[in-house]
C-alpha cells in the first residue's frame, strides 16, 4: 500500500521490499548514516538547516561540511567536488527554515 502511494503522489517507481518504516525523520537518518556512510567520511549539509541532520551526521562520526542556502537552495562551489562527501542531505521541495525551492540547474 505505501509503495502504491509513493507510486501515485510521489512519481517514486518502488517495490513493497524498498519501502523501509523507522519511529520518524531522526530514525530514517540515523539508519542512511549507519548504512551509507563510515566514520570519518564526509558529508555536506545545508546551512542553515534541520538540525536533527547535523546531529544524525554528527552521531556517524563524519567529517561535515556546512553549505549556505540561497533563493534557489544549497550552494555546492565547484571545486568543492574534487573531494566529493559520501553523504549530501538537501530539501529540494522545501527548504528548512528558509522555504527555498532546488532550482533544476543545481
Amino acid at each position: 500500500a505505501i509503495a502504491q502511494y509513493l507510486r501515485v503522489a510521489r512519481g517514486v517507481r518502488c517495490e513493497a521490499a524498498q519501502v523501509v518504516l523507522t519511529e520518524g525523520a531522526q530514525g530514517a537518518l540515523s539508519l542512511c548514516v549507519r548504512l551509507f556512510a563510515n566514520p570519518g567520511e564526509r558529508a555536506w549539509l545545508e546551512d542553515p538547516g534541520y538540525g536533527g541532520v547535523r546531529a544524525a551526521f554528527h552521531a556517524g562520526d563524519l567529517k561535515i561540511r556546512s553549505m549556505p542556502v540561497d533563493g534557489e537552495g544549497i550552494v555546492i562551489p565547484a571545486r568543492a567536488w574534487r573531494s566529493p562527501p559520501r553523504l549530501v542531505h538537501v530539501t529540494p521541495s522545501h527548504q528548512y527554515p528558509t522555504g527555498a525551492v532546488l532550482s533544476l540547474q543545481r
